[in-house]
C-alpha cells in the first residue's frame, strides 16, 4: 500500500512517499535425494536391450559370490541397477511439446555449447547463427510431422469407430488457451468487483 503527501515542505517537487509491504521469506528446503530418471524406451531397441541384459547380468553373478547382509545386497543392488541403466539407457529428457525429439534436444545442446563461446570471433557467431537457423528448421519440420501424425490418427479413428480417441485427439490440437475467468453479475447485469458484493450476491 502507497500513499503520497504531497504537502511536506521541503523545497523540492518531489512528493514524499509512505509504503507499506509484506516480506515473506522464503523456508530453506532440504535437499531431496533425487531420482533417477532413465530413458527407458531405449530398450525397445533389441541392440540396446542386450548391451543392458549383459551388463547387469555380469555384475549380479558378482554380487552373489559375496556373503553380506541382507540390507548391503539390497543397497549394491540398488547401486549396480542405477549405475548401469545411467551407463547404458542415459537419463530422460524433459520435453515440455510432445513433438520435440531426441534429434532436437541433441541440437539443442549443441546450440547451447556454441551460445558460450559465440563473442569469441567472428567464425563463433556465425557457427552459432547456423546452429540456431538448423535447430529451428528441425522443430518446425518435427512439429509439421507430428501434426500429420495425428491428423492421421483422427481419420483412422473416425474410419474404425473409435470416436472417442478421435474426438480427443481433435480438441488437443484444435483447443486454444483461454484464461479462467471469475466474473460474477449483479440482477442488473453489472459486474461485481467487491468481495462483500460477490458475497452478497
Amino acid at each position: 500500500m502507497t500513499r503520497t503527501y504531497p504537502c511536506a515542505d521541503i523545497g523540492s517537487d518531489h512528493d514524499l512517499v509512505l509504503a507499506t509491504f509484506k516480506l515473506m521469506l522464503n523456508s530453506k528446503r532440504k535437499a531431496k535425494n533425487p531420482r533417477l530418471h532413465v530413458d527407458l524406451k531405449k530398450l525397445k531397441d533389441p541392440n540396446i536391450s542386450e548391451t543392458f541384459r549383459a551388463q547387469i547380468g555380469g555384475k549380479f553373478a558378482a554380487l552373489t559370490l559375496i556373503d553380506n547382509d541382507v540390507d548391503t545386497m539390497a543397497n549394491s543392488l540398488k547401486e549396480v541397477l542405477a549405475s548401469t541403466a545411467e551407463k547404458v539407457l542415459g537419463r530422460k529428457r524433459r520435453t515440455i511439446q510432445p513433438w520435440v525429439m531426441n534429434e532436437v534436444l541433441d541440437l539443442c545442446d549443441k546450440r547451447r555449447e556454441l551460445r558460450k563461446r559465440k563473442f569469441g570471433s567472428n567464425v563463433a557467431m556465425e557457427n552459432y547463427q547456423l546452429a540456431n537457423k538448423a535447430l529451428r528448421e528441425n522443430m518446425k519440420e518435427a512439429k509439421e510431422k507430428w501434426i500429420d501424425d495425428q491428423c492421421v490418427a483422427i481419420e483412422q479413428g473416425m474410419s474404425s469407430g473409435r470416436w472417442k480417441q478421435a474426438f480427443s485427439t481433435l480438441k488437443m490440437l484444435t483447443k486454444t488457451f483461454q484464461p479462467k475467468v471469475n466474473l460474477i453479475e449483479d440482477k442488473d447485469g453489472r459486474l461485481l468487483t467487491g468481495n462483500e458484493d460477490i458475497m452478497q450476491r
